[in-house]
């Protein structure tokens, strides 16, 4: 059941905190140009304020180390919303495997109902993570579809999280 109690949210990377650019390469944090998701900021304020949440990144990149992760992030002024930065490269466990998010909940020591997934992609940023407890929330900016289930919800702006916390 969407429970709406959590005191950990992970958040993906490309399209979710940044938009992703398939014209650039190599590590965002070398990209010309890096910009963040419309409204991210705003949120990301948000949920610092309330103090109730611990913010981490959890992303398949596997050419981006968490340092050039947070740099991207830097670049855009968000980085310092972030308590870690989970990473394929890193971990050495892709996001599509359960594995990966069981790995994280290791690492924070938190039950899986403690914490909430919000990302782009719905196969590894909601299924996944509901395969192993975890609530999601599917960021769809690019289109009205929406998912719902017990443990998933949809959103098209990232200041309509806020409705599901």
């Amino acid at each position: 059941m969407f429970s709406g109690r959590y005191s950990a949210i992970l958040f993906d990377w490309g399209d979710t905190r940044t938009r992703d650019d398939p014209l650039q390469n190599g590590p965002m944090a070398a990209w010309t140009q890096v910009e963040a998701v419309p409204s991210v900021v705003e949120l990301l304020s948000y949920l610092q304020k309330t103090g109730a949440y611990r913010l981490f990144v959890a992303t398949d990149t596997a050419i981006s180390t968490p340092d050039q992760v947070r740099a991207a992030l830097l670049r855009v002024e968000i980085a310092h919303y972030f308590d870690k930065i989970y990473c394929t490269a890193s971990v050495g466990l892709q996001k599509s495997s359960p594995a990966f998010y069981a790995y994280i909940l290791e690492d924070l020591r938190l039950p899986a109902q403690q914490v909430l997934m919000v990302g782009d992609s719905f196969h590894n940023d909601v299924l996944v993570p509901n395969q192993v407890g975890l609530d999601a929330v599917w960021h769809n900016q690019h289109n009205l579809e929406e998912r719902r289930a017990e443990r998933h919800r949809t959103i098209h702006q990232m200041t309509r999280l806020v409705d599901w916390l």
